[in-house]
């Protein structure tokens, strides 16, 4: 994960690269923007698996942020929910669930540390 300063620093950019065992590699680039006008956080998301998703994300208290995104996947109704929790200074956690027609498609829980 690459992090840099995007808008004249104030906004976010990040590139992603993970390998993994039966899918190969998985790129994704983010652009993290403040919405001052709804006071939410919009994660907007390109893949090398030809999805676009713009997230909108709102702080819950000073550390765990709540986001989702709603839309289409294979022409049915899909769901991203995910929650980011900051532990400390070094370390964040990552909890995010799919759901495809209503019904989960795949999780996935990270502990991110520097």
């Amino acid at each position: 994960m690459v992090f840099q300063k995007a808008a004249g620093g104030w906004s976010l950019r990040s590139a992603n690269k993970l390998e993994t065992d039966g899918m190969g590699s998985y790129e994704l680039d983010n652009l993290f923007g403040f919405d001052k006008e709804e006071g939410k956080l919009h994660i907007y998301s390109l893949t090398n698996m030809a999805e676009t998703h713009d997230h909108s994300a709102s702080w819950t208290d000073e550390s765990t942020l709540k986001g989702e995104y709603d839309g289409l996947k294979d022409g049915k109704k899909f769901r991203e929910d995910f929650v980011i929790r900051i532990l400390d200074p070094a370390r964040i956690t990552v909890n995010y669930i799919e759901k495809v027609d209503e019904k989960t498609d795949s999780t996935m829980s990270l502990i991110l540390q520097k």
